[in-house]
């Protein structure tokens, strides 16, 4: 957990789930799963770039932040 917290900044206020990158230099990138209600995302952090979807369950209906900004999620064709 404290990767998951430490480098994607991982926190949950006002029902919006909230990923800012803190990636450090010396990892090319960190990905992982993590079960939020009835989903399952999968959050990929580069050093340019940040990631989530939603591998199984439904689409959230809680808001989700990236770097500040809220986005809208995709379920992931696999």
């Amino acid at each position: 957990m404290a990767l998951v917290a430490g480098f994607s900044g991982f926190y949950v206020q006002d029902e919006v789930v909230h990923f800012t990158n803190h990636l450090p230099s010396e990892l090319t990138q960190l990905t992982y799963r993590m079960k939020i209600a009835e989903s399952v995302l999968e959050i990929k952090l580069t050093a340019t770039e940040t990631t989530v979807v939603v591998i199984s369950g439904p689409i959230p209906t809680y808001g989700v932040s990236v770097n500040g900004q809220l986005i809208s999620l995709a379920k992931t064709v696999r």
